[in-house]
């Protein structure tokens, strides 16, 4: 099952530049996981930095998302990532203590963990993503500082918005990669003229990495909305239909939108050609932004 505490927190962020196992630096370990005691687990969007992290102080504060996850089976997926992270960079297999008999409690919600990255099924994520945005019925609510999505999530994007569901896509208006930035912006006349709404966050750096289904399905996890989380980096998320989180991300999402400001589609179509030029070209470099 999963706890009851979820919540937001503001603080200073990087995007993890380890070395990947084959020894190339594009390939980076991005996952944020914490197993304690084989008993609690935390996962979301915020990694372990500085405080103040100050060669980027500039775009603070950086607005995180973290989940504590309790429930021996779930807990279990979880340390089960983390031992096969630890064996893959390091060589060496840990002892994992035994998990605690699984229980069902009378709140438990369904959930699974799961984990991808380029020597394993990298088309987990986006697939994932891909599901969700295909279910919706009435709303979907997309965090991500990072959006450079591809075609397919585009294409899906829009279909849901024509079909009639509130598609929300909530970046920050500050980015700290004015190239990702200008990537992202190639999206937009696309997604606007769909009547999907983007949505500029203005206080700091939301760097939260959730999508949220109805109002009931959730996603939380490591993850941007772009080809390098789908194709080069090792992440990790959690599904899950908790009512709980359910209504704490959405009242997140509530909180964020309202420091947000709607990037108008009127205003995306008067756009001059220059720099939607720019725009494209930019996104060409898709991969390894």
């Amino acid at each position: 099952m999963l706890s009851r505490s979820f919540g937001s927190s503001q603080t200073s962020s990087q995007r993890s530049g380890r070395v990947g196992a084959t020894g190339r630096l594009n390939l980076r370990n991005h996952r944020k996981l914490v197993v304690i005691d084989a008993t609690t687990a935390y996962l979301g969007s915020r990694n372990l930095a500085d405080p103040e992290f100050r060669i980027k102080s500039r775009f603070a504060p950086w607005i995180d998302v973290l989940a504590r996850i309790e429930g021996a089976d779930l807990v279990a997926q979880h340390q089960h990532i983390f031992a096969t992270d630890w064996l893959t960079h390091t060589g060496e297999e840990l002892a994992a203590p035994a998990p605690p008999a699984p229980t069902m409690a009378p709140d438990a919600a369904t959930s699974v963990a799961f984990a991808t990255g380029p020597l394993l099924d990298h088309r987990g994520v986006p697939d994932v993503f891909l599901a969700l945005i295909g279910a919706a019925n009435h709303s979907l609510t997309i965090t991500t500082p990072y959006f450079v999505p591809g075609e397919a999530i585009v294409s899906a994007l829009r279909a849901a918005a024509i079909r009639g569901v509130t598609v929300r896509v909530i970046l920050p208006r500050h980015n700290d990669s004015r190239f990702v930035a200008l990537a992202a912006r190639s999206y937009f006349p696309t997604l606007t003229e769909a009547g999907v709404e983007i949505h500029a966050h203005t206080p700091g750096l939301l760097h939260a990495k959730t999508l949220l289904a109805d109002g009931r399905v959730a996603l939380i996890g490591s993850a941007n909305l772009d080809r390098r989380s789908f194709e080069l980096n090792y992440e990790n998320a959690l599904l899950t239909e908790d009512p709980a989180l359910a209504a704490s991300l959405a009242t997140l999402h509530d909180v964020w939108l309202a420091q947000s400001r709607r990037i108008a589609a009127e205003r995306v179509a008067r756009w001059p050609w220059p720099r939607r030029l720019m725009d494209n070209l930019i996104a060409i470099l898709a991969p390894v932004l």
